[in-house]
């Protein structure tokens, strides 16, 4: 007795279905039966017609010709069958994938699953063809306030001692080509230093009333502890404490300046001082 038969759908444009079918009770070509699809649904609703191509008579002969039937043509862009019984086809797996992803965005991950991934990325290299792709592949333009945000995340931040080293091994040896150069070049034209006496920032324009030109010391050391910039008419020194007398907050930048020294003292200035100065700086004592 005839358990079942195997059918393709043949469609107008070209493209096809494979596909199996229990025996009905009545002729296959006359039961009605086009199929059960899942991911091309509103194709049906295209001039098909359905081709008889062999009856069985056991169920498990009935699916491995199916599985045979699909499974080379599983990734073809023309067959409509996105599972062979065994594995779904590229495209059914891209499009899961970024469903999946969709679903999990905002979802922090744990820390064991971190590890987990880290652990399988740990080592991998990208293709050159997959780092292309990357670099013409399209983004979103990046807004406003997600710099802003981004910039008040890191407001103030520093890296740990280990976290120094690890960038320094990893630089060590490294030269920068003069490509890059030029690129973190016109990444940063234009930007300055600004502070309020309480915090500094960069930024193309002036930040507005309280804030003056220069970058305030964030770090210790024996020789300057607890003190801070000051500048005045081109000069600039560290005081404990303001020294009022026209000093402002800050350290100016110093571009277009050069060391000058008479013997005694040294000062950075855009010209020779006068008489008695000679380029250069006098070494600490």
């Amino acid at each position: 007795m005839i358990e079942g038969y195997g059918y393709k759908i043949i469609f107008s444009d070209g493209s096809w279905y494979w596909g199996t079918s229990r025996y009905k009770g009545v002729s296959p070509e006359m039961d009605g039966y086009f199929g059960s699809p899942v991911t091309h649904k509103a194709k049906w609703n295209d001039p098909h017609s359905k081709i008889v191509l062999k009856v069985f008579y056991d169920e498990q002969t009935r699916l491995d010709y199916e599985e045979i039937c699909i499974s080379s043509d599983l990734n073809n862009s023309k067959c409509l069958n996105e599972h062979n019984g065994r594995g779904f086809s590229r495209e059914a797996c891209r499009k899961g994938g970024k469903a999946a992803a969709e679903k999990l965005r905002g979802i922090p991950r744990t820390a064991e699953v971190r590890e987990k991934i880290s652990k399988k990325n740990r080592g991998r290299k990208l293709s050159p063809e997959h780092v292309q792709k990357l670099r013409d592949a399209e983004r979103p333009p990046i807004t406003l306030e997600a710099i802003a945000k981004s910039v008040e995340s890191r407001k103030n931040y520093r890296h740990t001692e280990e976290t120094k080293r690890k960038i320094g091994k990893g630089n060590t040896g490294k030269t920068r080509s003069l490509e890059l150069k030029e690129r973190i070049s016109e990444s940063i034209k234009g930007f300055k230093w600004y502070n309020n006496g309480v915090e500094s920032t960069q930024a193309r324009s002036h930040p507005g009333e309280g804030w003056a030109e220069g970058r305030l010391l964030y770090w210790d050391t024996p020789r300057n502890k607890g003190m801070k910039w000051y500048h005045r008419e081109g000069e600039r020194r560290m005081f404990a404490e303001d020294p009022g007398d026209e000093w402002v907050p800050g350290r100016p930048t110093c571009k277009g300046k050069r060391y000058y020294n008479n013997g005694s003292e040294h000062v950075l200035a855009f010209e020779c001082p006068g008489e008695g100065w000679v380029l250069g700086r006098l070494k600490r004592k």
